[in-house]
């Protein structure tokens, strides 16, 4: 039942905020469910209650496996796509296993807040893993009560950069021969070319980003009587090492040997053709969606891709990797 159905029954609300230490996660009964003197709010079990929140992020009840194990997908892009195209290449595989799209960020933060609270208990019922997309910055839930695995690619959309594939789903819908393998290798290749550059400002960022948020650390010891002296020590601790690197890591010369190392680094996956991996699959195939004047939005291109590739029987091996081992855990 989606949690939608207690929309119109009335709430008390506790003083306590979702994460915070000796709080309870609660959800609400259906108007009408219990009797007059019995709260309609009550604590989340999560031996039988866990049950409401996965039923409601797996969105459909014919598909949600009460026990099942849980599969969450949290890449960067539109996770609803990511639970699909994997669904639909791995019906069988993960027949009994609860697909999750980490689209709705927040209700997701709130499933791993209660499995993290159930396994410090040791009262989670079954195992929970969540992929990501290998791009994906660190800033996602870490809970023990979840095994994390990342693509061995870009974007899930990677997967789909299968020239064979491409190639008969772009000749269908000009119903001509226009495209062979080959031509779709050198289209798909000039495609990639044109994101390098989106590419390079966002690892030059990450870089970066990475070294500055290093150099903060805000501790100091719990005990003191002068809070306010030892954050403002605290603080600029951390003002004369970010200072410090932007004369040394973060200095011009640096980040242009950066920029160099990793240029370099991208033009050796177009001589090795590891690009098709290390590249975002997503916007390659945007772009040649756009350069080949397909007739066709990349959303419409995208799923007949996945269409074909079932139709196929095509398992890429990086996914079923991850998916048999989810499978046999």
């Amino acid at each position: 039942m989606s949690l939608s159905a207690y929309a119109d029954c009335p709430v008390e609300m506790g003083g306590s905020s979702v994460g915070r230490p000796g709080f309870n996660v609660f959800h609400m009964l259906p108007c009408g469910a219990d009797r007059r003197e019995t709260s309609q709010i009550r604590p989340l079990a999560v031996t039988a209650d866990l049950d409401v929140v996965l039923a409601d992020l797996v969105g459909d009840l014919a598909a949600y496996r009460p026990g099942g194990k849980g599969l969450i997908f949290e890449g960067g892009g539109d996770s609803d796509f990511d639970k699909a195209f994997v669904g639909q290449l791995f019906a069988t595989e993960l027949r009994g296993i609860n697909l999750i799209s980490g689209t709705n960020k927040e209700r997701v933060k709130l499933l791993h807040q209660v499995l993290s609270r159930a396994y410090e208990k040791g009262d989670l019922p079954t195992k929970y893993y969540a992929v990501t997309d290998r791009d994906t910055l660190d800033g996602n839930e870490d809970s023990p009560a979840v095994n994390r695995f990342q693509w061995d690619v870009y974007h899930i959309e990677n997967f789909l950069l299968v020239e064979n594939i491409v190639c008969d789903v772009a000749n269908s819908l000009g119903l001509s021969n226009r495209y062979t393998p080959d031509t779709i290798t050198n289209a798909l290749s000039l495609a990639a070319r044109k994101v390098v550059s989106e590419v390079l400002i966002h690892r030059m960022r990450t870089h970066a980003n990475k070294l500055l948020i290093n150099s903060i650390n805000l501790g100091f010891s719990p005990n003191t009587l002068t809070i306010g002296k030892e954050l403002g020590s605290a603080v600029s601790r951390s003002v004369e090492r970010i200072n410090g690197i932007l004369t040394t890591a973060l200095s011009e010369s640096k980040l242009v040997d950066e920029e160099q190392r990793i240029r370099e680094d991208i033009e050796q996956s177009f001589a090795n053709g590891t690009w098709k991996n290390t590249l975002p699959g997503r916007e390659i195939l945007k772009r040649f969606c756009d350069d080949e004047n397909l007739g066709i939005g990349y959303e419409v291109f995208r799923n007949l891709l996945v269409s074909k590739m079932v139709d196929l029987g095509h398992k890429p091996e990086g996914m079923r990797r991850i998916i048999e081992t989810v499978r046999d855990d």
